[in-house]
């Protein structure tokens, strides 16, 4: 990111001076992703869709082995066993949304629980002014972006891309860095926030 500041829109009237004690402090606030306003923040709801039916066909192909392995393990059966069950699965209609089904529960936790905090490179957007700052009646924070990344904790930054392109559930699970996926799904949006 090549921008010296980042500025968080703020309100004086948060639950218990939240903000006010932000500033006084010199603390930045995260947000756990199951709390946002905008439903579509940290959730595979948009923009991504679960499969296309190459990618769908592909992924059992390549990991059909890995399931049965990674079922047999967690539910203390024989790999056998679990591979009938998923062939007759396979043969349904939905058989292998069904299987993948399985894979979409922990990243969408993941995702929920990840603690977030957004932040602009402008202090002088109305939009975000009347959204969370209060109406025009806030404030706005300035953090110096080298020092705030420094002294921070972070797992990961990075900038909001604005994109109406739905990621592809699949090919973030057969990614071999399956993190850095999810970690892109945090930072994208609706290119109706631009």
């Amino acid at each position: 990111m090549s921008v010296k500041y980042l500025y968080q829109y703020r309100s004086f009237t948060s639950s218990e001076n939240r903000h006010v004690n932000n500033l006084i402090n010199n603390e930045l606030s995260f947000s756990i992703g199951e709390t946002f306003n905008d439903p579509f923040d940290a959730t595979l709801l948009f923009p991504s869709i679960f499969a296309t039916d190459i990618t769908l066909a592909q992924y059992i192909a390549n990991n059909f082995q890995h399931i049965i392995d990674i079922r047999s393990q967690k539910e203390n059966r024989r790999p056998e066993q679990i591979k009938h069950e998923l062939m007759q699965k396979l043969a349904k209609p939905d058989g292998q949304k069904i299987i993948l089904e399985t894979y979409r529960e922990p990243i969408q936790e993941r995702m929920c629980n990840s603690y977030i905090s957004c932040l602009s490179t402008s202090s002088l957007n109305p939009l975000l002014w009347a959204h969370y700052g209060d109406n025009h009646r806030g404030f706005c924070i300035r953090y110096h972006f080298e020092k705030l990344v420094a002294s921070l904790p972070l797992r990961f930054h990075d900038e909001v891309n604005y994109t109406d392109t739905p990621m592809n559930f699949l090919e973030i699970i057969s990614s071999p860095d399956i993190e850095k996926q999810v970690d892109r799904l945090l930072v994208q949006k609706s290119k109706h926030w631009k």
